[in-house]
């Protein structure tokens, strides 16, 4: 009887101990998946020209609305459709548009974090992290985040420091304004039935989408007899 209450003493310490370490279990590792569903104003870019404009994202897709077109990338495998927004024309290729970075650059890669310590950042109490992006074959990213404690982690403040070895290279900044979490509607992220593939690049087999931020002209009628 003695080793029986022995053993349940046993069993009780340990579940104890087990408790606090599963309550402590880190949190995932990559800030850019931490709000999947959302709908933002976006100030600058990481990458490309600081536009201002909405994004959005339901999941893998991620919608950028540029001021004469959008642009509609699945995260998962680049594919993206660009919509002329005074037309309707629409291309679709490989090319993810380039305001999806960095959630494209982090998307299956190793992404590490350090703490810098809390700063509230447009009434929104955040905590600074330094990030690290690491994909097999590439250069490290490495970016400076601040993830808003009242909107659950998400990144609302993001900076690129310049590049020593690039001629030119700057400080990049974005900032997101009038974040709402939860699913946009899903009509945003509709492909229009009549898209065309976009051209492909000089010298290369595969698919190549629009350049992000640029309108691709359609392409001209052909002319002559038609064979049977």
């Amino acid at each position: 009887m003695t080793t029986w209450i022995k053993k349940l003493q046993i069993a009780g310490l340990l579940l104890c101990l087990a408790l606090p370490l599963h309550a402590q279990a880190p949190k995932s590792p990559n800030p850019f998946e931490a709000v999947r569903e959302f709908s933002a104003t976006m100030n600058g870019a990481l990458v490309g020209p600081p536009y201002e404009g909405k994004i959005y994202r339901s999941g893998d897709l991620m919608r950028v609305d540029l001021p004469t077109e959008y642009m509609v990338t699945d995260l998962a495998t680049n594919a993206t459709f660009a919509v002329v927004s005074s037309s309707g024309f629409c291309l679709e290729g490989s090319v993810a548009a380039g305001r999806t970075f960095p959630f494209i650059a982090a998307r299956n890669a190793k992404v590490t974090q350090s703490d810098r310590g809390e700063e509230t950042i447009d009434n929104h109490p955040s905590k600074v992290q330094e990030v690290t992006i690491s994909q097999e074959g590439r250069s490290d990213i490495k970016l400076t985040l601040w993830e808003a404690k009242d909107l659950q982690g998400f990144p609302i403040k993001m900076r690129r420091a310049a590049i020593p070895m690039v001629v030119g290279s700057k400080d990049r900044e974005v900032r997101f304004t009038e974040v709402r979490l939860g699913p946009p509607d899903p009509a945003l992220f509709l492909k229009p039935k009549d898209c065309g593939e976009a051209p492909k690049a000089p010298g290369s087999l595969k698919r190549a989408g629009p350049a992000p931020g640029v309108q691709v002209p359609p392409p001209p009628p052909k002319t002559g007899t038609q064979p049977n």
